[in-house]
């Protein structure tokens, strides 16, 4: 069973992994503002899972 602080970092990991891949995607597509909201997104998605991952070790 996990924690709800492992359900947390499971779910913040998925979602930068999610934003990631459509950052990636958006660079193909050459559409400066596009680009610019997939990575706004990833950079969001990122802060968050850090945000989590230093609770998560905060914690402890």
């Amino acid at each position: 069973m996990m924690t709800d602080m492992q359900k947390e970092y499971s779910k913040a990991h998925g979602k930068r992994i999610k934003a990631w891949a459509n950052y990636d995607k958006s660079l193909s597509s050459g559409d400066k503002a596009t680009i610019e909201k997939a990575k706004t997104a990833y950079d969001k998605a990122n802060q968050h899972y850090h945000d989590v991952l230093t609770k998560c070790y905060a914690d402890k």
